[in-house]
C-alpha cells in the first residue's frame, strides 16, 4: 500500500469491510447524514425551523425510493423543503451549487449534507476499497439580506 501513502491517504473509515456483507451494526448512509447535519446545525446554533431547504448528496443511498434528504429531514424533525443530488463524485459540488442558486432567489438558510457508505458497494480487491471511505459531512449556507453578504459555516 505504498502507492496509497504516496497519495497522502493514511486511513479510510469503513462501516463494513469492502467485499463482505455489512453487519447489523454497520452505519447506514442516512445515519451518517443525519449525524453530520445535526452537528453542523448545533455548531452554527441554527434551529431546525430556520432551515428553508435541506439538500442531501450521496451516491450510496440507504433506500432507492425515498430521497435521502426527506429521510434525514424527517429523522431531524425538520419541516422544510428537501431534495437529493445524486451525481456520482460530483454530488456535493452540485448540491452546493443548488444551495447558492436557492439563496439567490430568496432562501435564507440551506443545509447541504453529504454521506457515503462506499465500502458496502466496493469490491474487496483492487485500489477502490482503499480510495473510497465512509463518512458524513454538512455545510450550512446562509444569506444576510440586511448586509448583502454571504457567509459559510462548515460543520462535521
Amino acid at each position: 500500500l505504498e502507492w496509497l501513502e504516496r497519495m497522502g491517504v493514511s486511513a479510510r473509515p469503513w462501516s463494513t469491510v469492502p467485499g463482505r456483507s455489512p453487519g447489523a451494526d454497520a452505519a447506514t448512509t442516512d445515519e451518517l447524514m443525519v449525524d453530520a447535519a445535526d452537528r453542523a446545525m448545533q455548531a452554527a446554533s441554527v434551529k431546525r425551523s430556520e432551515v428553508d431547504l435541506l439538500i442531501a448528496a450521496t451516491t450510496t443511498p440507504t433506500r432507492m425510493t425515498t430521497s435521502m434528504a426527506a429521510i434525514a429531514g424527517g429523522a431531524l424533525g425538520m419541516r422544510c423543503a428537501a431534495l437529493e443530488a445524486r451525481a456520482g463524485c460530483a454530488s456535493s459540488v452540485y448540491a452546493l451549487a443548488m444551495a447558492y442558486g436557492q439563496m439567490a432567489i430568496g432562501a435564507d438558510c440551506v443545509v447541504v449534507a453529504a454521506a457515503e457508505t462506499l465500502s458496502k458497494v466496493c469490491p474487496g480487491t483492487g485500489p477502490l476499497p482503499y480510495l473510497a471511505g465512509d463518512a458524513g459531512a454538512a455545510d450550512r449556507r446562509f444569506y444576510c439580506r440586511f448586509y448583502r453578504c454571504a457567509g459559510v459555516f462548515r460543520g462535521t
